[in-house]
């Protein structure tokens, strides 16, 4: 993964962490970490000792203070339970049969007291506000394939606007063992300050318009999920 954009996830992540309350874990895993970047910064800042990352596209396991190892989520039996849970930009791409299968291996993931963090692109983006604002339909970032069948489709199969996100959570995160929050978060400046300051003037100026309708205009939603102590 490009280093600004590692770095970029890694801040929004820390910022979210934050205002949850939650800043140091002495374990972390990463369901699709990619190249295991992110969850390296991650380690860094958080103080994990144990820190390990999923993802089918790695060859083998790679061992080191970060363990990767390649394997199919949906199929990965945990053998172990960690302080913080991470999926990043990975719940749009699960086909939706898949979802029971995606949320169980989350859940049995994270300790009794530990956070589960997913983050997912948000259907009322600024952008996609924009669009609507400008009678031009809202787009996704990766639209489907035409012919390609869904179970096969490794672009995003959703992306959930505040409310349909909040309802498909408290579905499977149930009280009182579950804590579930979507945290509204301002964007940070990427490489393009004129893209990021237009974000923020939709955020502002045009609030009264986007609020009552989409809850949160953020780019993209990261949930908070804590699992409480029985």
């Amino acid at each position: 993964m490009d280093k600004v954009l590692a770095q970029y996830r890694m801040h929004l992540m820390c910022d979210v962490l934050k205002a949850a309350g939650r800043t140091r874990f002495s374990s972390i895993v990463d369901f699709g970490c990619g190249d295991g970047e992110i969850l390296r910064l991650m380690a860094q800042v958080t103080g994990a000792k144990d820190a390990k990352g999923i993802d089918i596209r790695l060859n083998g396991i790679i061992s080191g203070p970060i363990v990767l190892e390649r394997a199919n989520m949906l199929e990965y039996l945990p053998k172990k339970q960690y302080d913080l849970v991470i999926s990043n930009q990975l719940m749009e791409h699960i086909y939706e049969p898949w979802l029971p299968k995606y949320f169980h291996v989350l859940k049995e993931s994270c300790k009794p007291g530990g956070l589960i963090l997913i983050s997912t692109p948000n259907r009322w983006r600024p952008n996609n506000i924009f669009r609507l604002l400008t009678l031009r339909r809202p787009y996704m970032m990766s639209p489907n394939t035409t012919g390609v069948p869904p179970e096969e489709h490794l672009g995003h199969h959703r992306e959930c606007c505040y409310r349909e996100l909040q309802s498909l959570l408290l579905r499977y995160f149930a009280a009182p063992e579950w804590y579930v929050r979507i945290m509204r978060m301002i964007p940070r400046v990427l490489a393009s300050r004129p893209r990021w300051l237009a974000n923020i003037l939709i955020y502002y100026l045009l609030w009264v318009f986007w609020r009552p309708l989409c809850v949160s205009a953020s780019q993209d939603h990261y949930v908070v999920i804590q699992r409480n102590r029985r």
